[in-house]
């Protein structure tokens, strides 16, 4: 019978969290931890997969020398087997926007905007390894910790971006944030996104809110939101230009779309990125 045990990992006070680390002691059998939800991001490392993965709507067979990308926000739960082996690096939006902010050159925000699935050879998987023994073993040491983890995201990112990107079946959740990946400067309408899935809008409401558990509109101003917060810390536009970006009908209305979802203004969130 299947029982579920309390969380392997737990943080506090995750408002506290930059990146910290949780390698997974042996799985026992008929044991896993529920499906839930963290605010934080998550890279889980397998070098020897078992078990399954779910993501989102989505659920994933666990490959051996994959790592799995989980966005904050993004429900997931992992049924590990006993043959699983590894770890997971998990690190706060606090910590990504101070990534962004030095590497300017590497949009970190929008690659872990959205969960994925990298699937690499054994001699790739060992190009990583070097990084992840040292993860470990200084695991206590935060300043060398956090410089390696940050060199291990470049390094995912680098790898999969030369790689193509990774390649799964298209579903119904991958291709709505296609379509808002495409179409969120324009702001559309929920009728618009249901119309380009040829679905009723109640249909196409439930579908949506099963798959992420929010509506297009949040997917979208989530979607907004992202890129803003990174141009405003890029500090080489004006407030006004980034909300002429967005088709924002003025400065104003976009300042309060900002703070409203935000707690502090387009102004305020530069200030505090660049200090």
């Amino acid at each position: 019978m299947l029982r579920a045990p309390g969380y392997h990992f737990a943080i506090d006070r995750q408002s506290d969290l930059l990146a910290d680390i949780d390698v997974w002691e042996p799985a026992e059998v008929g044991v896993f931890e529920k499906g839930h939800i963290h605010s934080y991001y998550e890279m889980l490392i397998f070098k020897r997969g078992g078990g399954t993965h779910q993501m989102a709507d989505e659920i994933y067979e666990v490959a051996d020398y994959s790592i799995h990308i989980l966005a904050n926000n993004n429900y997931h739960e992992l049924k590990r087997t006993t043959a699983t082996d590894g770890f997971e690096i998990i690190f706060s939006q606090v910590f990504l926007n101070q990534l962004q902010q030095f590497d300017k050159n590497t949009n970190y925000i929008r690659y872990f905007a959205q969960s994925r699935v990298l699937n690499f050879k054994e001699d790739e998987f060992r190009e990583f390894q070097i990084y992840f023994d040292e993860l470990i073993r200084h695991k206590n040491n935060k300043s060398f910790f956090y410089n390696l983890v940050s060199l291990i995201i470049l390094k995912i990112i680098s790898s999969d971006i030369e790689a193509g990107g990774s390649t799964t079946h298209i579903t119904f959740e991958k291709s709505l944030i296609a379509l808002v990946n495409k179409h969120y400067k324009e702001k559309q309408s929920r009728h618009f996104y249901a119309s380009k899935f040829h679905m009723g809008l109640n249909t196409f409401q439930r579908r949506t809110k099963a798959a992420f558990g929010k509506s297009v509109i949040e997917l979208q101003n989530e979607r907004i939101l992202q890129e803003a917060k990174f141009l405003i810390s890029q500090n080489e536009k004006t407030i006004k230009e980034i909300s002429a970006d967005f088709h924002f009908s003025d400065e104003a209305h976009f300042n309060h779309f900002f703070k409203n979802h935000i707690g502090m203004t387009p102004a305020a969130y530069r200030k505090a990125a660049l200090n």
